[in-house]
This record gives C-alpha cells, structure tokens and sequence, in this order.
C-alpha cells in the first residue's frame, strides 16, 4: 500500500526548500469531545525521500514570488516511486483577483496593528467572516479572525503568505468549500484545493495544529447536499490519515426531520443566527488549543 508523503521545511544556503519525506504514523490525540475528531500528528522530520523545491514559498510584499509558482501544487506531483499523485485541484484556473482589495486591507492593518503571533487564525469564507462575537467566545484564546467575502479555499491559498504564515499561529481553523461547489466545482476538485491548502500549511508551518469545520447544510443550497456530504467525507478521511482535526458540524445542524434546522440560518438561508453561532462555538471550543 503506498504512503502520501508530508512535505516539510528545509534549509540550504539561506534559501528556503521544501523537502518531501516518508510520513510516521499520526498519534491519536485525546480530545474532550465527539464531534472534535484528531490524530493529532505533525508533519514528520523523518528520513529522506529526497525530493526537494528550491526557493518554494518565497513571497513579496503582495502575492506569491516563487522559483517554482504555486501552480505546482496542482501536479504535487509526479511524486516518485511510493507516492501517491496529489488529487486535482482548481488552482492553475482558479483566480482570486476580486478578493485583492480585502487581502489588502488586512496586509495594511496588520502593520498598525499586527495580531499576535503564536494565536489561533480562523479562515475562511463568510462564515468565518461574519462570526463577530469570535474573540468574546474565546476569551482566553488569541484568535484572529480572517475570513474573507464568499471565498473559496483557492483563494486562501492563495493568500495564505499574506494572511496566515505571518501570523506563525500556533493553530489554523478552516471553513470554506462551500462557495466552491456551488460555484460547480466538483467534490474532488474541492478537496484537491483543501489538500493544497494544507500541504503550503505543513510545509511552511510544521508545527501549527490545523482544524477544518465541516461544511454545513444550509437550506438554500440543500440540491446541494448530497456533494457537501461527499467532500466532508473525504476532508475527514484526510484529516484521521494526516493528523489534522475535522470537527463535524453537519449533524447537529439538522433537525429530527433530516432537515437543516431554521432557527441556525438567517432570512437568506445561508448565512447563521447567533444560535447557529453558539453551536459552533459548543463544538469548536474543545478543538482549540
């Protein structure tokens, strides 16, 4: 059975390399609740596979400048022998150009008024960014809130060197994928573009624990659903194989009917009330650390 590998930082001559290994097994985590599902792993240090990118994930003030772009996170690879190939993602064709203003506007309020760094970084779409009450629910945590518009995971990885790596967070929440299948992209082009995310998380940030909340079921894209159950299933299948934590909010924002429960959604049936947020955070807290 061959092994995905884990990609992690290395060094040579002052420039940044990204060197692809041969994973250990992920410890189980302990964790207080059902829904917080982890193997708690980090990306492995050990023994060589030998494949290294120079200069990966060099940036510049704004966008990504690299040796080899990040378009080559779409063919992760050919990997060699062993290796499984990366899913297909969207981001060779995605573009994320309307969403440049917004990044900006962080970039420039992070030089005023820079976050803390070693905090917990939420990201994502407007879910994340409409989650006002975020730092009074967390009070004892340092959580930054960086979710953006109707945002695709794409786009946040694009974005990732502006809003996430400077930060050096201790941890990453994620919630996006949603807008990207109503968008028509497919389940596993979806998860393609998690895996990718992930992959520029680990290899820039080794260390950072990542969480990605379930895609929810909202009433107004309920023809959707049966899509949203299988991407959910295969991003939780990924996080129990690499160590990342998948909490699963689907269930509990249904109804005894099956149903998505109406009093979680605003009037446009997409976007939550405050009961929708305090269940997410009952089920987020305990997986964050």
């Amino acid at each position: 059975m061959t092994t995905e590998p884990n990609i992690v930082n290395t060094k040579s001559e002052g420039n940044p390399k990204l060197e692809i290994r041969n994973p250990k097994p992920a410890a189980q985590a302990n964790c207080r609740r059902m829904f917080c599902q982890s193997t708690g792993g980090r990306a492995s240090r050990v023994s060589d596979f030998g494949f290294r990118i120079s200069g990966f994930l060099r940036t510049s003030a704004f966008g990504f400048r690299t040796s080899a772009s990040l378009a080559l996170l779409a063919p992760l690879g050919v990997l060699l022998a062993g290796c499984q190939t990366a899913p297909p993602n969207s981001l060779a064709t995605h573009s994320s150009t309307k969403w440049e203003k917004e990044i900006a506007a962080f970039v420039a309020s992070d030089r005023t008024n820079p976050p803390p760094q070693g905090g917990i970084v939420f990201v994502g779409s407007s879910s994340i960014r409409l989650w006002t009450n975020l730092v009074a629910d967390f009070p004892s945590l340092p959580v930054v809130n960086r979710g953006f518009g109707g945002s695709q995971l794409a786009d946040s990885v694009k974005f990732a060197e502006q809003i996430i790596i400077p930060y050096a967070p201790r941890q990453i929440v994620i919630y996006a994928g949603g807008n990207d299948l109503n968008a028509g992209k497919s389940p596993a082009v979806v998860y393609g573009d998690f895996v990718a995310l992930a992959t520029v998380i680990r290899a820039r940030l080794p260390d950072t624990r990542i969480a990605y909340i379930s895609s929810a079921p909202n009433p107004k894209r309920w023809e959707q659903v049966a899509n949203v159950k299988q991407l959910n299933s295969l991003v939780e299948a990924y996080c129990h194989k690499h160590g990342l934590i998948f909490i699963n909010v689907f269930p509990r924002m249904l109804g005894a009917n099956g149903q998505p429960r109406p009093e979680l959604y605003v009037a446009d049936r997409l976007h939550m009330t405050p009961s929708g947020y305090a269940l997410w955070k009952e089920m987020v807290g305990p997986c964050l650390k």
